[in-house]
């Protein structure tokens, strides 16, 4: 299977994210992203364990408060998926830089030198800190400025695919851009995360470092939690409060996680009934220790016959009163005004007349009632023709005979019969509601007054309760009076039932009385009144003893759901699963073939352990661990090369960057590693940053050898300010100081300039071509026997060298001359008093090509 098509430890440890709970995948996704969870990070993740596994109390922190950062990590890139970072500028705070620094990168090999303090460290540890690099190496501002402005940042513009060049701001310390994810470092800090000095030397390819991070970030929740378990893990006092046995201490004495709360509550509840019943319990005993058993026996008997008789006038009051008897009151009074509705419509429109306007009314009805009456009493068949009227006595004419028969047929109507029935409904409830008796529950009453001895809180509720149904019933009056008016509405209320019980607990103890003795009575009293106080005490202490019982359940889930949780087994199984998928045999033959490729060819073997939730890839040699063996430039070559081969088996992988990759080796393995750089420079974007000027001109020859393009840049301190970037030039050499192009292209520049800017831009190409000298000297007449940055002497390039004195002389004369015009150095006086012009350059520029060109034959054999 190519390595393009492998499964990716990303893709692996995303799928395993999606199968761990909220908490773990938390932990997880910021070991990829970040590395090492900070102590903010740390705590949130023990947010969610905490409410993962129902522990979290209502003063911690909640879930939605807690951000869960997406898996970030770089996937395995398509073919046609470039990625390229192009410049990073625009550092602001950032150690002593200056903030108009640009640092541009070439697509294949960027070399950047610069001597120690010239801020090229600057540089390299913000991208470290904003790309893929096992650790975050500390960045502080300029330390010798009082005041900052801003956070400390940067930009980056970089390149996708085919895409426009865009621009990445980042902020240091900040979650990390996931494209610069591509973007993996080498330095000193990553060397010795591959090579840890705790562990045995262990390999770490990309991705599984997150293992370790896991099984920290699970011992720091588990510390947490057995500090948290152990600070509620207090012992039960609460018993200290009371000193008698009752079944209150019992429950009291007995507070854990498996106490009932809600029974805890009941039996915690001490209110005016309860205090009712303690006041009653200490009459019973008054009662016991002053009378005789019979008298008390009389006593109670009388309370209960008063008692049932109040119940029986209270029922009586509410029937009248309750709902089904407001309702019936209702309907009748509906009825009454229908019917008189109807007798006024139907019945009375016979009669209407402009002459009399209260036809149909009331007075008018009980007007033709009481003619009636009064006509009966004259004749049985009044009104005949030759009758009189009854009012005035004259004559009834025809019209006003017919009128009175009419008048006497309403009145035997059927809607009139109707109208009557309603009117003596009403009536009849006028009647009994004006018979209702409250006296019966009067202040002074027997009934009340002794059940205030029993239960003075339900004396005073049945006294509210009928002062209301007295009240009811005066406005039900008034509304059967004036039909139309609302029924005040029925307030429900249990006073019955309240004193049925009440009765029940009186049936009961009278029971008891007749069933035991005195003495009996009296420690069974005791031991209630015992049992009523501890539950008041109680009362004052339920808050307290929840607090406490809570705690003891949430030890008790901890101990039996959150401490498993923490077991860091699930862990190594994992890692020893995609060890073997992703890595085993693959990782061993690529880091072989890396070791081979820089001179640290040593008989190694991986191993693959699992030990506390972790995998451990160990290289032993000779059945040692290899730092016993290994010199530090031998450790140094193996950690570079397992970086490598990590960065090699990772798809996704865009540009690597090295920070210095060659201290403590030796000049034989710095050259392995400038042709093993040079080369990596051809498969994916390389950086490369160092103060080595012999490894610098080793890379640079390997590069030109390859055919690999190289940008370079020299990083240099300027008035005391670090960070200056020289562009396109290093301290090294290479062809392009093996001709005069430089110089002539100064010498096009100058030759567009005037006055004071024109003579230092020709003393630049003068000083140009003394570099170019220099240069031919080295590698033309000496035909590079010493090389300027090289240790090693090619004692076989003599035969080539083709000496003359008559050459040497015309060199040495001519780098006087070059030497007389630059500042710096003392002048010849055939240059003293004159500043140098563009024919001296134009000169000087046609006498090197001609000394070079009489260096360039070699000597005949």
């Amino acid at each position: 299977m190519s390595l393009k098509h492998r499964t990716t430890i990303w893709q692996e440890l995303e799928s395993w994210a999606d199968e761990l709970p909220r908490w773990q995948r938390f932990v997880l996704t910021h070991s990829v992203n970040h590395g090492r969870l900070s102590d903010e990070e740390l705590a949130d993740a023990y947010v969610l364990f905490m409410h993962d596994n129902c522990l979290a109390d209502d003063d911690t922190k909640k879930v939605d408060e807690v951000e869960i950062p997406q898996f970030k990590a770089p996937s395995p890139a398509p073919e046609n998926d470039s990625f390229q970072i192009i410049s990073l500028s625009d550092l602001r705070n950032i150690n002593a830089v200056p903030n108009s620094s640009i640092l541009a990168f070439g697509a294949a090999l960027t070399v950047i030198y610069g001597h120690n303090a010239a801020g090229k460290s600057g540089f390299a540890r913000v991208i470290s800190d904003a790309c893929f690099s096992r650790s975050r190496p500390r960045i502080l501002p300029n330390v010798y400025t009082e005041r900052h402005e801003g956070p400390l940042s940067a930009r980056f513009a970089v390149r996708r695919g085919g895409e426009s060049d865009t621009v990445v701001e980042h902020i240091i310390g900040d979650e990390r851009p996931p494209d610069m994810l591509r973007v993996a470092v080498f330095d000193s800090q990553a060397a010795r995360s591959h090579l840890t000095d705790s562990n045995p030397l262990g390999f770490r390819p990309l991705g599984f470092d997150v293992f370790p991070e896991l099984i920290r970030v699970q011992g720091e929740i588990k510390a947490r939690l057995s500090k948290e378990m152990s600070q509620r893990n207090k012992p039960n006092q609460f018993i200290n409060s009371f000193i008698d046995d009752s079944p209150v201490r019992a429950v009291v004495q007995n507070l854990g996680d498996k106490t009932d709360l809600d029974q805890l509550r009941r039996i915690g509840t001490f209110g005016a009934e309860e205090k009712q019943k303690i006041n009653n319990v200490d009459l019973e005993l008054q009662d016991l220790k002053l009378k005789s058993k019979a008298q008390t026996e009389k006593d109670l008997s009388d309370t209960i016959q008063d008692l049932q008789t109040l119940e029986r006038r209270i029922i009586d009051v509410i029937g009248a009163l309750d709902s089904e008897a407001r309702n019936l009151l209702a309907n009748q009074c509906q009825q009454l005004t229908e019917a008189r509705k109807l007798l006024s419509i139907h019945g009375a429109d016979q009669f209407r007349t402009d002459i009399i306007q209260s036809v149909g009314s009331p007075a008018w009805e009980r007007f033709i009632a009481s003619s009636r009456v009064l006509a009966s009493e004259e004749s049985e068949e009044y009104p005949e023709k030759e009758d009189r009227c009854l009012f005035c006595h004259q004559s009834l004419s025809d019209a006003a005979l017919n009128l009175i028969q009419r008048y006497w047929k309403f009145l035997e109507s059927e809607s009139k019969v109707i109208a009557e029935k309603a009117e003596r409904a009403v009536g009849e409830s006028l009647q009994v509601l004006n018979g209702l008796d409250f006296s019966f529950f009067g202040p002074e009453s027997r009934l009340r007054t002794g059940l205030e001895k029993v239960d003075s809180e339900l004396a005073n509720i049945i006294h509210s309760f009928l002062r209301k149904l007295s009240s009811d019933r005066a406005e039900i009056l008034e509304a059967l009076k004036q039909p139309g008016l609302d029924f005040p509405q029925y307030d429900e209320s249990d006073v019955v039932g309240r004193l049925q019980s009440l009765l029940v607990i009186l049936k009961e103890r009278l029971n008891k009385i007749r069933s035991s003795s005195k003495a009996k009575l009296i420690r069974d009293l005791d031991a209630k009144h015992v049992e009523l106080r501890h539950r008041q005490v109680l009362n004052k202490l339920v808050g307290q003893m929840e607090h406490y019982v809570r705690d003891r359940k949430w030890i008790q889930l901890a101990k039996d759901v959150a401490l498993p949780a923490l077991n860091t087994k699930s862990i190594s199984t994992k890692e020893n699963q995609l060890f073997g998928i992703i890595i085993e045999g693959q990782y061993q033959q690529r880091l072989e073939e890396e070791c081979e490729k820089l001179d640290c060819v040593i008989p190694f073997e991986l191993q693959t352990q699992g030990r506390k939730g972790q995998t451990l890839k160990t290289l032993k040699v000779a059945d040692r661990v290899p730092d016993e063996i290994l010199s530090e430039g031998e450790q140094r070559a193996l950690a570079l090369a397992d970086f490598l081969t990590e960065t090699n088996m990772n798809p996704a992988s865009a540009a690597s960057v090295f920070d210095d990759p060659v201290t403590s080796l030796d000049h034989l393995r710095k050259r392995h590693i400038a042709v093993r750089l040079a080369g990596e420079a051809l498969v994916r974007q390389t950086v490369v940053f160092t103060h080595d000027v012999v490894f610098l001109n080793m890379l640079l020859e390997e590069a030109e050898r390859l055919g690999v393009a190289v940008t370079k840049h020299w990083i240099q301190r300027k008035e005391e300010q670090p960070g200056h970037v020289v562009v396109g030039d290093v301290p090294a050499t290479s062809r392009e100081w093996r001709t005069t192009s430089k110089a002539k292209k100064t010498l096009e520049e100058a030759s567009k300039l005037s006055g004071s800017d024109q003579v230092e831009k020709v003393r630049t190409g003068i000083g140009q071509l003394r570099r170019i000298l220099e240069e031919l000297v080295l590698f033309r007449l000496f035909r590079q026997v010493v090389q300027r940055w090289e240790e090693r002497i090619m004692i076989g390039n003599l035969r080539k060298i083709n000496w003359s004195d008559e050459l040497a002389d015309k060199i040495c004369g001519l780098y006087d001359e070059l030497s007389g015009f630059i500042e710096g150095h003392i002048q010849s006086d055939q240059c003293l008093g004159r500043a140098p012009v563009i024919g001296d350059l134009e000169r000087l520029i046609a006498e090197v090509e001609c000394v070079a060109e009489q260096m360039k034959p070699e000597r005949k054999s």
